[in-house]
């Protein structure tokens, strides 16, 4: 083996071992990453969207009863008014 073909496969050898110690310092380093992150379970998620459902359906309730409660001082301002009528023209 001449001089020349030793250089190259001793270059060769350190490109390959350069590119393998890039992929295990990469991984190392999302390793790490994923370590810092908290878990998440697919179960919390499916907890928030119940209680986001029950949240929405606690708004719906609550803007019907607040609906109902206008609807209702409505009609005794009416019945008010209709009665201090009547009673204007009786007087």
């Amino acid at each position: 083996m001449s001089e020349i073909e030793r250089e190259q496969v001793l270059f060769e050898r350190s490109e390959e071992l350069k590119r393998l110690k890039e992929k295990q310092d990469l991984a190392a380093y999302l390793r790490a990453q994923v370590k810092d992150q908290p878990r998440r379970s697919g179960r919390e998620g499916q907890l928030r969207s119940e209680k986001a459902g029950k949240r929405d359906d606690l708004s719906e309730l609550k803007k019907r009863r607040e609906e109902k409660s206008n609807a209702a001082k409505v009609r005794v301002c009416q019945f008010l008014e209709t009665k201090t009528n009547v009673d204007s023209n009786k007087a």
